[in-house]
């Protein structure tokens, strides 16, 4: 049981060191996959810094679109619109079936 645990620490220390070696051996390979990356990753933070920057100075504007009476009458164009959408489907199937109990008899 002893030899059966060194020799599984052994070939799992092996893995891990082939593991190792070809990351290493990748990185050193492809410096220039790791300065792109770099690259990417500095093009990124600008591009979220540019994003992020505060341009307009809305503040009525802000204080408008988070009221509670913006709120609830975006809530209520949204339910209009579903009873709409509703009752137009409604008739429209309504009428379909009418049209083909006509022709079927």
């Amino acid at each position: 049981s002893k030899e059966r645990v060194q020799k599984n620490y052994a070939s799992v220390l092996k893995r891990s060191r082939t593991l190792t070696d070809a990351v290493t051996e990748l990185a050193s390979e492809q410096p220039a996959v790791i300065a792109a990356a770099a690259t990417a990753s500095i093009h990124v933070e600008n591009v979220s810094n540019v994003i992020e920057k505060r341009r307009l100075r809305l503040d009525w504007l802000r204080w408008v679109v988070e009221s509670r009476v913006f709120g609830f009458s975006v809530l209520s164009l949204i339910f209009a619109n579903a009873v709409l959408i509703a009752v137009s489907s409604d008739f429209l199937i309504r009428d379909a079936v009418a049209d083909w109990d006509a022709k079927n008899g």
